[in-house]
């Protein structure tokens, strides 16, 4: 199975990338990258910066949930209504594993 991600869906921390801009990052960024070698798919055309919100650490502790599609819009008014932050951000589908970036 393969995730697509659709980044403009991603939801990013405010002054995430003035923070970035300032010099403002981690020392495990770059082995994150480098942890999806192989199967990592960027079909968006990322640059660094939107590269860097995928990998930061400080950026990638939220929960990510896979529900049935039927689901999808229930689940995400539920979580919203509840005080939540959360998105649709993509989809599972059957393919060879891979992490699309779209």
């Amino acid at each position: 199975m393969a995730i697509e991600i659709v980044f403009e869906h991603l939801p990013v921390h405010d002054g995430f990338y003035a923070a970035l801009r300032k010099g403002v990052s981690t020392g495990s960024t770059d082995c994150n990258q480098e942890n999806t070698t192989g199967f990592f798919e960027d079909r968006a055309g990322l640059d660094r910066e939107r590269l860097e919100v995928l990998f930061d650490p400080q950026t990638s502790g939220g929960l990510l949930l896979s529900v049935a599609p039927e689901k999808t819009a229930a689940l995400l008014e539920a979580l919203i209504a509840s005080g939540h932050r959360a998105a649709h951000i993509g989809r599972v589908v059957d393919s060879p594993v891979a992490v699309r970036v779209l």
